[in-house]
């Protein structure tokens, strides 16, 4: 059940139009905007990108959900955790649970709040993921494209070879 709606827009990713490149570019904008701005404008801020960038727009769209409200629990507090450590705090998932935990009722006031408290070590963790996820994102998508698009392209030959033969034959 829950593997259906992956499969259906990893198929709406992979027949989105435009070179492989472009509909890559499209995904790594999408995982950059996804990643590092906070909610509330993403898709705004992944279409401007793409359009400066020459890419797919829609995939863009797609990969700005990579943080939505289910994933939004694990990413923003791994960002502060992540940027704690680095900045020589130790903050442990524990704390960063309880700051969740007193807000969670109302997720936007909650992301305000922490972000004033926070924003250094949240944007040094957004950065550090940021920098790892969008270029192995762009990758990954590319090589999924280009596979994709080399298998149908066999399949619509042997499909057409299998119509010769068979005209073929029918004439003989």
């Amino acid at each position: 059940m829950i593997k259906r709606p992956f499969r259906y827009y990893y198929l709406k990713l992979l027949r989105q139009r435009g070179t492989p490149e472009q509909i890559a570019m499209g995904v790594a904008v999408g995982i950059f905007v996804g990643l590092f701005i906070p909610p509330l404008g993403q898709i705004f801020f992944a279409v401007l990108f793409a359009t400066l960038l020459n890419a797919n727009r829609i995939t863009a769209c797609l990969a700005t959900w990579i943080s939505n409200p289910v994933t939004f629990f694990i990413i923003y507090p791994f960002y502060l955790w992540l940027g704690a450590n680095i900045m020589g705090h130790s903050m442990s998932f524990i704390e960063i649970q309880e700051l969740m935990k007193e807000g969670a009722d109302e997720i936007f006031t909650l992301f305000v709040q922490i972000l004033k408290d926070y924003a250094l070590a949240y944007f040094i963790g957004a950065s550090i993921c940021t920098i790892i996820f969008t270029p192995l994102s762009y990758f990954l998508s590319l090589k999924l494209i280009v596979k994709f698009r080399l298998k149908k392209q066999a399949r619509i030959e042997k499909k057409k070879r299998a119509r010769k033969s068979k005209a073929i034959k029918n004439i003989t």
